[in-house]
């Protein structure tokens, strides 16, 4: 674990400054985006929302699976240590 009073060395040069320069210059490069571009990413999103939809159902079929106890499983015909 690092100390909270560790002196870490490495700092951002002209924090107020340099920051507030790339949010201003990555607002202005998103503006100048084509249409199309915007087109494209909106079809990528829906498609990634789809399918984190998708596993996410899948995956809460499995967590109710990984949360059975073991000894539920004594009808797989092994023994039930349990």
């Amino acid at each position: 674990m690092i100390s909270p009073f560790l002196f870490l060395t490495f700092q951002v040069p002209l924090v107020p400054l340099i920051p507030f320069l790339s949010i201003v210059i990555n607002v202005v490069l998103i503006l100048n985006l084509k249409p199309l571009t915007w087109i494209r990413l909106g079809i990528w999103m829906a498609i990634g929302k789809n399918k984190i939809e998708i596993t996410a159902d899948d995956r809460v079929g499995l967590q109710a699976v990984a949360n059975r106890p073991v000894t539920s499983l004594g009808h797989l015909g092994g023994p039930n240590v349990f």
